[in-house]
């Protein structure tokens, strides 16, 4: 009886190895010279849609987003930032109104393209600290970091307010009393520089830094609002590197075999760029910021200064060069991802729908060893003469039932998902009202995905049942007119239509409106009634611009 219990802890133990190893990937230790190969990657892939040869005239068209212009500055290649200076004063000029956080990426931008002495800077610097809670503390002082000098602040104040802000989990949000993983990341970035001198400053992040270890999941990434996710990954590569913490060698970073690199690179896509969402479509965001966080960690292991404070260093981070420099002269293709000198046989791609790490691909490899390991338990059971019955059947049964686990996931084509029209409820104790849409964006941003007019639904009836909610109906007119809809759970709606959260700027995002008021509770928590107006509208400014 006891060798039986022996072999059947062992056959669960079997099982379940299988299952982690057919569906596991070894870890290993991303070197200097694969991290480059990813930044290339996200470049070439950049150039090619943008249709420049070099990262040096996609810089002069003044099209480059002030986060990749950052980054190139930082990168330690040779670029001539005049012309991207000249043509950022221009745009900041003619665009009009803006919030304080825009202005101040603005302005720091400005500082990274060789106009630091700019008076705009300082103004800019005085008018928008504290305008817009901690983020726009956060960027004051990475202002002030890098040489502005508003006349009401100054680097002890700005920093007096941030730890001020504080909350007991030793993380910051960007309101309420639950911390978020993106803006504690920012925080420590903005305090990073002050973290030797300032033992206010050291505490504070070294209790942050214990939220985040405790955050990071088990493949290494991390999370916001409860939805994993490239961006969020990103920024805490650049708070730790920020700080000089190898985040492929300090233990408080690392899960199992998973670092915070693997939680970033399983969000590339074959193409060389990045999606928001594992398996996802390409997300500007969350390219961008996958650029500036590897940049920031070459620059980590270069023991360079912080990303976001200037050096005048113009030595490369890592060996080999960048789209539009040497390897144009040799004569390679920079403008293909597929050709462009981009290493992709030890970088993980999450677009590969055949692949272990694809859509569902692993199924088949992980149903194939779990009935390896049965078979291999039953052999076991028989050739020790062990031969009840009832062993066999546990064995079965426990193979049987992990693979209905693994298998339960249902996927459907597109033409079975979407119904084509609203559905009717025997049991409906009324009518809402919907509207879908993103006004703010036209004019403002070009997107096949954006409206002429920035309605993507038109106020449009759907009946309700007792207990409905918000969510609830979204997810219904998505079904009924094939409106894409990525959703984090039953509060968190990351992107309607292919138009997603933080594509235009770090505070814009998809919010709700239930009769023309902000509701405080979620959309899957917010009750409809009948006579209810739901809109779904996209914000630039945390909804600001919308009310």
């Amino acid at each position: 009886m006891k060798n039986t219990k022996i072999i059947l802890r062992a056959a669960i133990a079997a099982v379940l190895c299988a299952v982690a190893l057919a569906h596991g990937a070894q870890a290993k230790v991303y070197t200097a010279d694969e991290i480059a190969d990813a930044i290339r990657g996200i470049l070439a892939y950049e150039l090619s849609q943008n249709g420049y040869d070099s990262v040096q005239s996609w810089l002069d068209s003044g099209t480059v987003s002030e986060w990749y212009a950052i980054g190139l500055r930082q990168s330690g290649e040779k670029l001539d930032f005049s012309k991207y200076g000249e043509a950022l004063k221009e745009i900041y000029q003619m665009s009009g109104a803006r919030s304080p956080a825009l202005s101040q990426k603005y302005a720091l931008a400005l500082i990274f393209a060789g106009r630091g002495e700019d008076e705009e800077i300082s103004r800019i610097a005085g008018e928008t600290i504290g305008a817009q809670g901690i983020i726009s503390y956060i960027f004051g002082l990475h202002l002030i970091t890098n040489g502005a000098q508003p006349e009401n602040h100054n680097a002890e104040s700005v920093i007096s307010e941030i730890l001020a802000l504080q909350l007991a989990d030793g993380g910051w949000a960007l309101s309420g009393a639950a911390s978020d993983v993106d803006i504690t990341a920012m925080a420590i970035q903005a305090l990073a520089p002050y973290y030797g001198q300032n033992i206010d400053v050291k505490a504070a992040v070294d209790r942050a830094l214990g939220l985040l270890s405790e955050r990071q999941l088990e493949d290494g990434g991390f999370a916001s609002l409860g939805s994993p996710n490239a961006e969020s990954a990103a920024q805490v590569i650049v708070a730790l590197s920020s700080l000089g913490v190898d985040i492929q060698q300090d233990e408080r970073f690392v899960k199992g075999t998973n670092t915070a690199i693997d939680g970033l690179l399983k969000y590339r896509r074959h193409d060389g760029s990045f999606a928001h969402a594992e398996g996802g479509e390409y997300n500007q965001s969350a390219t961008s910021q996958a650029y500036y966080s590897l940049v920031a960690y070459l620059r980590c292991l270069g023991g360079r200064t912080p990303l976001y404070v200037l050096d005048d260093e113009d030595a490369p981070l890592s060996p080999g060069v960048l789209p539009g420099q040497e390897e144009a002269e040799k004569g390679a293709d920079t403008t293909n991802p597929d050709t462009a000198d981009i290493s992709d046989t030890d970088l993980p791609d999450a677009s590969d729908e055949h692949g272990a790490s694809g859509k569902g691909g692993y199924k088949i490899w992980v149903i194939l060893g779990i009935v390896s390991a049965a078979a291999i338990v039953i052999s076991l059971f028989w050739l020790t003469g062990r031969r009840n019955p009832k062993n066999f059947i546990f064995i079965i049964a426990l193979a049987t039932a992990a693979c209905v686990i693994v298998s339960f996931v249902e996927i459907r084509a597109p033409e079975e998902y979407y119904t084509g029209a609203p559905t009717t409820k025997e049991n409906a104790i009324g009518s809402v009202a919907l509207i879908i849409r993103c006004d703010v964006l036209v004019g403002v941003a070009t997107d096949e995905h954006i409206p002429a007019d920035g309605v993507i639904l038109p106020e449009t009836e759907f009946l309700i049942s007792e207990g409905d909610t918000v969510y609830d109906v979204l997810i219904e007119a998505a079904r009924a007119y094939g409106i894409h809809t990525d959703t984090r759970g039953t509060n968190y709606i990351a992107g309607i239509a292919n138009i997603y959260e933080l594509d235009y700027g770090d505070l814009s995002g998809w919010t709700y409106l239930v009769n023309g008021e902000s509701p405080s509770v979620g959309c899957g928590e917010y009750v409809l009634k009948s006579g209810d107006k739901i809109e779904w509208v996209y914000t630039l400014a945390l909804g600001d611009d919308i009310r």
